[in-house]
């Protein structure tokens, strides 16, 4: 007896979504969980890292739209379009923005908060690569 591992769509709830799907399911949830966390706990998130609050804060309300425009990728499964392009190259530039500032803000952001960085940076570049694996299986 086999059992599947197809997973299910959580947007349809129909079985056999694609990586493509999965993935920017994944990074619609991640990048919207950040702007909240970001956007309502910029405080204690600013002292963690040792950064002024504003740039928490403006990380976090900057979030908003590009979760929005994660979202109506999802929705729509319009996983190979311009929207969703762009968004891979924000993942991209994203990684390259996040080592930048565990390098030349080493100096002003705590341990913690460097281990943070570049916590989000791993899980950031995976979500980018998974993006390119899944355009070349399409």
């Amino acid at each position: 007896m086999s059992t599947s591992t197809t997973l299910t769509n959580p947007d349809t709830g129909t079985a056999g979504s694609t990586i493509l799907a999965r993935i920017f399911a994944l990074d619609r949830l991640t990048v919207s969980v950040s702007a909240v966390a970001l956007t309502l706990g910029s405080v204690p998130i600013a002292r963690l890292l040792d950064w002024p609050t504003w740039i928490v804060l403006a990380i976090g309300v900057g979030f908003i739209p590009y979760a929005w425009m994660l979202h109506t990728v999802v929705r729509d499964g319009a996983h190979d379009g311009a929207s969703a392009r762009l968004s891979a190259v924000g993942d991209a530039l994203w990684v390259i923005a996040s080592v930048a500032a565990i390098v030349l803000a080493a100096d002003v952001t705590s341990t913690v908060g460097q281990w943070m960085i570049a916590g989000q940076t791993v899980m950031v570049a995976d979500i980018g690569l998974i993006k390119a694996i899944g355009w070349r299986r399409s």
